[in-house]
């Protein structure tokens, strides 16, 4: 993790390397379009790697996918300096696992409150 002045040292650098790109529009739109070209390619190898997981309906999907493409993402953005590829795992395992309760207790109240119902009062019209 950069210290404050790192990164505000950090980002100033890339704001005067693009101002320099900005006086020279043709480089800039080459650029633009290489990094829209990148993009496509993550989001192509994101569909690719959990489409299998779509198709079969599996919550794990969106998880997938979203890893893959900021993976993927990362790899192709290497060479201009986002180098390190940092995937906090202890984070989504906590979220996932907060999601998961929170989806049983989400069910839960529902299914007490049907337990308590008469089934033949239930299906039977006014």
């Amino acid at each position: 993790m950069l210290s404050i002045p790192a990164a505000v040292a950090l980002q100033s650098d890339a704001a005067l390397h693009k101002a320099d790109l900005a006086r020279t529009p043709g480089v800039f739109l080459v650029r633009s379009m290489l990094a829209g070209a990148y993009i496509r390619i993550g989001v192509l190898i994101m569909v690719t790697a959990g489409g299998p997981l779509v198709q079969a309906a599996s919550p794990w999907a969106p998880l997938v996918q979203g890893l893959v493409f900021g993976v993927a993402l990362q790899r192709s953005q290497a060479d201009s300096g986002i180098a390190v590829l940092s995937v906090p795992f202890v984070q989504l395992f906590v979220f996932v696992a907060l999601a998961a309760l929170v989806g049983v207790l989400a069910a839960v109240w529902p299914a007490r409150r049907a337990a308590r119902l008469d089934v033949l009062r239930a299906i039977t019209t006014d």
